[in-house]
């Protein structure tokens, strides 16, 4: 099965490249993101080394902020298995800028592969009611903050620490700031079906990035 948080990651990326060829030469920033799982991400077509695709498009494009539209495909399904939105700005900060000749939307370089779970090769830890992503180099995006896609794991970590047998079947994200000097720590708070899940910045374990 294909956790929630690497799909959310996959299409933070595939989304956010589109909408970066709109704010060049700025880097563009995630300020929400929203997906849903029509089918849960298991079985045929979802074993390993297969690919997980996503296809994106701009919904709606303005000067500074950009929203799209994005579907999820296993390697053996037509249909979308999960679908979802996301809103990206032009990022207010100067030294923000891509690097020559942007982010390609084709990739040509050769594509790794995780050799351990996600939330291990991130870094993160549990608590009694959360979760943690520490901030290091590998798990930063070009604007020097925390991935979008890792806040997802924050959630998802901390649902999981609250109510271990949860799935997750959507997920809804407000980026309302960037971590780019501490860790997320996320907390849940679970009302029947629904999780809400907070993120504030927390305390700093050794491995972590320093300042």
């Amino acid at each position: 099965e294909v956790r929630l948080s690497v799909l959310v990651t996959l299409a933070d990326i595939a989304a956010g490249k589109l909408a970066g060829r709109s704010t060049e030469p700025r880097i563009c920033q995630t300020l929400d993101l929203d997906l849903h799982l029509v089918d849960q991400p298991t079985g045929p077509g979802f074993g390993l080394g297969e690919l997980v695709r996503c296809r994106s498009r701009i919904v709606r494009l303005g000067r500074n902020i950009v929203m799209t539209g994005f579907e999820l495909f296993s390697s053996a399904g037509s249909s979308p298995f999960g679908f979802g939105h996301a809103g990206f700005m032009a990022s207010a900060n100067p030294e923000h800028v891509q690097p020559d000749g942007g982010f390609p939307l084709v990739d040509e370089g050769e594509r790794g592969g995780l050799d351990r779970p996600l939330a291990e090769r991130v870094g993160s830890w549990r608590l009694d009611d959360g979760a943690v992503v520490p901030l290091r180099v590998e798990n930063v995006n070009a604007t020097g903050a925390l991935q979008g896609g890792l806040l997802a794991l924050a959630v998802e970590e901390s649902v999981f620490a609250t109510a271990p047998r949860a799935r997750l079947a959507s997920i809804e994200l407000r980026y309302l700031r960037a971590f780019r000097d501490e860790s997320a720590s996320a907390r849940a708070t679970i009302a029947g079906d629904i999780a809400r899940v907070e993120i504030e910045p927390g305390s700093r374990s050794p491995n972590e990035l320093l300042p």
